[in-house]
């Protein structure tokens, strides 16, 4: 998992070879101010702009990917997301594409703040609950999550 701002995205080009797409496609989609939808990259990318309210904390779904990692930048509002480790806790819907779902992990449960710019980098392994309230009181959140191949030639 990495935590972080758009501003210093080009740090982690290097961490795998579409990162530096997958960023440039959700600063474009920041700087249109593009509607809720779905938009393509190239190798696979894609990115996923949405708005919501955030929801209460009290029965978190915690979600892991295999097949892509999610960069989730909140480009308005403020949430909370809970992370864990897949080793840590129970599956409870198996795998789908791409998503799967487990129990609330039994230790190491970390709160990560999104709002304005900051993005959290999801790794297959990383659960993570998002869209939660910030300090429990529900709020419009405007957000892309790009999805990024692990695999890729």
């Amino acid at each position: 998992m990495i935590i972080d701002t758009l501003n210093r995205s080009h740090i982690y080009s290097g961490t795998h070879p579409y990162f530096e797409g997958a960023f440039a496609l959700a600063e474009q989609l920041i700087k249109e101010n593009a509607e809720v939808g779905k938009y393509y990259g190239e190798n696979g990318v894609y990115a996923s702009v949405s708005e919501y309210d955030s929801k209460a904390e009290a029965d978190p779904k915690f979600e892991n990917h295999h097949d892509y990692i999610d960069i989730q930048i909140v480009v308005s509002g403020k949430e909370l997301e809970l992370v864990g480790d897949t080793a840590d806790a129970k599956l409870t819907v198996e795998y789908i594409p791409d998503i799967e779902f487990y129990s609330t992990p039994e230790c190491a449960v970390q709160t990560v703040t999104l709002c304005n710019g900051k993005f959290a980098i999801f790794f297959p392994g990383d659960l993570h609950a998002p869209g939660l309230a910030f300090g429990g009181v529900s709020s419009p959140i405007r957000k892309i999550v790009v999805k990024v191949p692990v695999d890729f030639e």
